[in-house]
């Protein structure tokens, strides 16, 4: 595999991964309250919502990459 798309694919793994247990934590917390009930639904909401961020974050890795390319002058 080439180096630079490993390091693609590993990065945004773990990016999607770390961002989708915290918020979905985070949200799941603000709507269910730090109850015996919150370890389940932020299970759940994380089953569902890592894959589709890591789906979504492999689709705009690119594009992202290229506009804050521009934004910085690189």
């Amino acid at each position: 595999m080439n180096p630079h798309l490993k390091m693609q694919i590993v990065t945004v793994f773990l990016m999607s991964l770390s961002m989708s247990l915290l918020l979905s934590g985070f949200f799941t917390a603000l709507h269910v309250g730090l109850s015996a009930d919150w370890l389940k639904a932020w299970l759940g909401s994380f089953a569902v919502g890592w894959p589709i961020a890591f789906a979504l974050a492999m689709l705009i890795a690119g594009p992202i990459r290229r506009v804050a390319a521009r934004i910085s002058g690189l």
